[in-house]
């Protein structure tokens, strides 16, 4: 399981001890309704499942790769996304 950390402020939103393989570089307001977009990728090549903690959710990520999760505020936790291949 990796660590999800956002890019600019330093953030960690899973608990200590996890590997550091996925980085969050974006979280922001979707451009309709209330709900949150957040960008993810994984930096050291490895394919791994990202838990984001608090929302409870899971993002199954490539090697390198990039997800990109709309999260509706107030959703049911423990919902897993799988990012399109």
């Amino acid at each position: 399981m990796a660590a999800l950390v956002d890019k600019k402020s330093g953030r960690n939103f899973v608990p200590p001890g996890q590997p550091m393989g996925v980085v969050v570089s974006e979280v922001k307001k979707a451009e309709a309704g209330d709900d949150l977009v957040i960008r993810l990728y994984e930096t050291e090549g490895t394919k791994c499942t990202a838990r984001v903690k608090g929302n409870g959710f899971t993002v199954e990520m490539t090697a390198y790769g990039i997800a990109t999760v709309r999260v509706k505020m107030g959703a049911a936790p423990g919902r897993h996304h799988q990012p399109p291949d």
